[in-house]
């Protein structure tokens, strides 16, 4: 039970590092590339510069839930998941198609893609499904 602990900590702290960095990704990239961005319409720029940071802060919630062992942040976190490998997924196929883009970032789309799966797998787990029961339920 005590490697299951360290693992569900892990995670928790690398989906708060992730999350910290969806936060900051899209006002970086603003700062940094001032003259980039093309003219969009502005659903495209409410979708595409406020969906990061919103993903982002709903990972800090569900990192600090699963610090404290909340049965709601094991169902967040496998959510995460979920849209972390088909983000990933989609970001691989669009990166398969443009030969101009270089294997690094086909890389990072991996990474985080067996981020997502590993994160399935362990919160799926009896284990972890067990350390998540709340007191009530364990009383009961």
């Amino acid at each position: 039970m005590q490697r299951m602990s360290t693992l569900i900590t892990l995670s928790a702290a690398i989906c708060a590092a992730l999350s910290l960095l969806s936060v900051v990704y899209v006002p970086w990239l603003m700062l940094a590339a001032p003259g980039y961005w093309p003219p969009l319409n502005l659903l495209a720029e409410l979708l595409g510069f406020s969906l990061p940071p919103a993903l982002g802060i709903c990972g800090l919630v569900t990192s600090l839930g699963l610090f404290r062992r909340k049965p709601w942040a094991r169902i967040s976190i496998q959510v995460i998941a979920a849209v972390l490998i088909l983000n990933s997924l989609l970001a691989g196929l669009l990166l398969a198609t443009h030969s101009d883009l270089n294997a690094v970032w086909f890389a990072a789309q991996a990474v985080l893609m067996s981020i997502g799966i590993s994160w399935l797998v362990l919160f799926n787990a009896r284990n972890a499904r067990a350390a998540f029961v709340s007191t009530k339920q364990a009383g009961a």
